[in-house]
């Protein structure tokens, strides 16, 4: 199905600049051996393997919003399993399970930073295949939640496809009944209350899960930041290196929230809040997949290891280098 030249070439070129990008960010992380970033590299690199995989998804699983009264659905307009109701459906959880997956990770690395700055003496939380397997959990278990949620309480059913049908096919050509999709119906006319209850609950459930996620960040970055303003048996130099980080990790934090988190809750709420977001399809698409793109770019400026060796300046003023000491990890 066409909905426009954005959403049908946009996230492929974005996820070819993506995989560059971030391949070659993981090249210099693992590549320099005049200054180590320690076990913080692995997270890292893993950040970029996900924005990777976000890219591809976003290639691969096409999805578009639509809303029509106090309606909203997101369904798959192109790929292998569009003509698949039961597998396309899937896959549009799996898709929308990418931004709980983010929020995972980015949890993560807040809780890594934490540590090292308030437990620089004891073993890392990775440092060991049980710790690795429960960190590994933890990050997938934010998808997993997010498809559940969307499998159960945001499914499609015949009072769904009877709301919406005849405004989808007045808008697209094509009758939703053989679109795969998922969606919720507030307080609509000839809807049962069953299901405008559990489109409630399957809001609530995604909300509840985001808030979560960024109180983690508020929360554990406002204790990383009291940390780095105290003074302390940390030395100066330490402390410009976790600070250096800090910033490049609420950098990571920010570039996704902006692009995809907070548009895709303005889309959960837009039923409820009346308002058409038909015309500004177009712009989420495109910011949403240029997260990939923004993030390994506005980290390779902002650290100066990364900076140097992106721009090799002989006359570039020298910096404190990101390194591990025997006594302090970053």
């Amino acid at each position: 199905m066409f909905i426009s030249w954005v959403h049908e070439y946009i996230p492929t070129v974005f996820f070819g600049i993506s995989a560059f990008l971030n391949i070659f960010f993981i090249f210099l992380t693992f590549s320099d051996k005049s200054s180590s970033l320690g076990t913080y590299r692995y997270l890292l690199a893993c950040f970029a393997l996900y924005n990777i995989l976000f890219s591809f998804v976003d290639c691969a699983i096409p999805i578009a919003v639509f809303n029509y009264g106090e309606s909203s659905i997101a369904f798959l307009t192109d790929g292998f399993f569009e003509n698949n109701l039961t597998v396309g459906s899937l896959m549009v959880s799996i898709r929308c399970a990418f931004f709980g997956l983010g929020y995972g990770i980015l949890v993560i690395h807040f809780i890594y930073r934490y540590y090292v700055l308030f437990r620089p003496r004891l073993p890392f939380f990775l440092s060991n295949k049980m710790k690795i397997t429960i960190s590994f959990v933890f990050f997938i278990s934010h998808g997993v939640f997010w498809v559940l949620i969307c499998q159960t309480l945001l499914r499609p059913d015949e009072e769904m496809y009877i709301y919406n049908n005849g405004p989808f096919y007045e808008t697209f050509k094509e009758n939703l009944t053989n679109v795969p999709f998922i969606g919720t119906i507030f307080y609509a006319e000839n809807v049962s209350k069953s299901l405008y209850t559990r489109s409630y609950s399957g809001l609530i459930c995604l909300t509840l899960i985001s808030t979560y996620a960024v109180l983690s960040y508020v929360f554990l970055g406002y204790k990383i930041m009291s940390k780095l303003r105290e003074h302390s048996i940390i030395s100066s130099t330490t402390k410009k290196r976790h600070s250096q980080l800090f910033r490049s990790l609420v950098v990571q934090t920010i570039i996704p929230c902006f692009t995809s988190f907070f548009p895709t809750i303005i889309g959960w709420y837009s039923p409820i809040l009346k308002i058409d977001l038909v015309k500004a399809s177009d712009i989420a698409i495109t910011m949403n997949a240029a997260c990939g793109i923004i993030d390994p770019i506005s980290i390779l400026l902002l650290l100066p290891n990364y900076r140097r060796r992106l721009f090799r300046h002989k006359n570039m003023p020298k910096v404190a280098s990101i390194t591990e000491n025997p006594t302090f990890v970053v």
